[in-house]
């Protein structure tokens, strides 16, 4: 089968049953990862191997949950068919756990379990609120690193007697 041919049989998959991602690399073992999209549109790219999802997008994947205007699947090089990142633009915001980030642009990688957030980045959490440069965040343990010039809003829990 062809390389566009299999892109092309891949979003069609992708968009009837929602999206597998074969296989994802987290820690050391490969493993079977879903992630389903709703939007208003889709535009399949042959020739890039893009898959453009378009209004209202909203994404779940490893527990997290992303809404933007945007988003840009991207298969791996090799021609298989497997998406491998994306990229989310459009009052980006995503929800996992009691995290919430907002942006207005978002960078993923599947492969590392990655966000990388610009434009405006913050990231609530418990009330607290930090914003940056840019944010990357690992989906599977909520840890955030922080780039750039960085704003906190801390809320202490007590006060003192």
């Amino acid at each position: 089968m062809r390389g566009i041919d299999k892109i092309f049989l891949t979003a069609l998959v992708l968009v009837l049953m929602g999206l597998q991602i074969l296989p994802v690399m987290h820690g050391h073992a490969a493993s079977l990862k879903e992630i389903n999209v709703r939007a208003q549109n889709l535009v399949i790219e042959e020739v890039t191997g893009e898959i453009r999802f378009e209004g209202e997008v909203n994404l779940e994947y490893e527990g997290a949950e992303m809404t933007c205007r945007t988003l840009i699947l991207f298969t791996d090089e090799a021609g298989n068919g497997d998406v491998v990142r994306g990229e989310a633009t459009g009052d980006v915001v995503v929800s996992r756990s009691g995290d919430r980030l907002e942006a207005g642009k978002a960078l993923f990688d599947m492969r590392k379990g990655v966000i990388e957030l610009e434009d405006s980045p913050h990231l609530e959490r418990a009330g607290n609120s930090i914003s940056a440069i840019r944010i990357i965040y690992e989906i599977d343990s909520g840890q955030a690193r922080f780039e750039g010039p960085v704003r906190a809003r801390i809320i202490s829990g007590e006060t003192g007697p």
